[in-house]
């Protein structure tokens, strides 16, 4: 599975403490909305949601998963989300996507997304994953 690579990606640069999104105990620690294919630590303590995607979803699915994971983020259960995609097509439509969504809605409220809002999603090909120093990457934009 895509997940389970990314996550020998990852623990091979020094991440840890892998929790898949499936796992009951992923469900009793985090109480979301949208669980992601899982969670791990960067090597500097920085825990990260790891997003898994094989094919698009609709702007309106992804205006959710952001709502989601910025309200993970204010909650402190994790600080960046990588999503992890096959090619460099899939990160570039990903991309275009993410910049089609202008704002989250929250409590009924429309909350335009900001630069630092946009900074905690990084999308990255398993090649590009390869290559990248996690002991850095958290900080680095």
């Amino acid at each position: 599975r895509r997940s389970h690579l990314a996550r020998l990606l990852m623990e091979k640069k020094g991440a840890y403490g892998w929790l898949s999104g499936a796992d009951s105990t992923f469900r009793s620690r985090y109480e979301v909305y949208h669980r992601p294919a899982g969670v791990i630590t960067l090597p500097d303590g920085t825990v990260i949601a790891v997003e898994t995607e094989r094919h698009l979803k609709t702007k309106a699915r992804y205006q959710a998963i952001i709502t989601n994971h910025l309200l993970a983020r204010t909650q402190q259960h994790w600080m960046y989300v990588f999503y992890i995609v096959p090619n460099p097509q899939m990160k570039r439509a990903i991309g275009l996507l993410f910049n089609s969504v202008k704002y989250v809605i929250v409590d009924h409220q429309h909350i335009p997304l900001e630069t630092k809002h946009r900074n905690v999603f990084r999308v990255y090909t398993f090649e590009e994953l390869k290559g990248l120093a996690l002991d850095r990457c958290a900080s680095a934009q």
